[in-house]
């Protein structure tokens, strides 16, 4: 009887020692999840306020694509005054 009562105190006290190794082990979980969490947030912070590359290189072709449209824009006007005579006579012509 007694070895059966030490038996059952043994497997008692290993209970004890896993449950309180599973808290432990929980601890070390949450603790390690909650420095990962903040990593992350740390990261995403800096990742927001750091100026972009991509954002420079929009603006590079932003640029070009405004060099383009000037460009373009001083083209049809040099083609008009070059027309300009010959459009009038033919609207001219047509509605007379």
């Amino acid at each position: 009887m007694d070895q059966v009562i030490r038996e059952i105190i043994s497997i008692d006290k290993e209970t004890l020692n896993m449950k309180e190794r599973y808290e432990e082990l929980l601890k070390e979980k949450e603790s390690q999840l909650k420095k990962t969490l903040a990593d992350l947030e740390k990261a995403s912070i800096e990742n927001l306020y750091k100026p972009s590359s991509n954002g420079i290189d929009m603006t590079v072709e932003l640029k070009n694509l405004e060099d383009i449209y000037i460009e373009n824009m001083h083209n049809i006007d040099k083609v008009y005054k070059e027309l300009k005579v010959q459009l009038i006579e033919d609207i001219w012509n047509d509605l007379f």
